[in-house]
C-alpha cells in the first residue's frame, strides 16, 4: 500500500536534497534525471541566481539568507 499526496512537501534544505530524498547516494545523473522526471529541471535551472524579496518579523525566519538588508522609514539603513 502506498500514498501518494497531493500536497507539495518541499523540505528546508537544497533542492538536490529535497530529489535526493527517497535515495540519499544518488548520483547526478539520476539527480538530474529525476528532476526531468517530474518535471522540475526547466524551473530549478530558473531559480539559479534568483533574487526573493522577504519580509520577515523574526529573525529566525532570514538567518540563513545570503543577504539581509533593513529598511526603515522607507531607506535602507543597514545591510548584511
Amino acid at each position: 500500500m502506498a500514498l501518494v499526496s497531493q500536497e507539495l512537501v518541499v523540505y528546508s534544505n537544497s533542492r538536490r536534497d529535497n530529489i535526493v530524498f527517497g535515495k540519499l547516494d544518488a548520483s547526478e545523473n539520476e539527480v538530474v534525471k529525476a528532476a526531468r522526471a517530474a518535471n522540475a529541471h526547466e524551473f530549478i535551472s530558473i531559480m539559479i541566481g534568483r533574487t526573493t524579496i522577504l519580509v520577515a518579523h523574526r529573525l529566525n525566519t532570514i538567518k540563513n539568507l545570503d543577504s539581509i538588508t533593513l529598511v526603515a522609514d522607507g531607506r535602507v539603513v543597514e545591510r548584511c
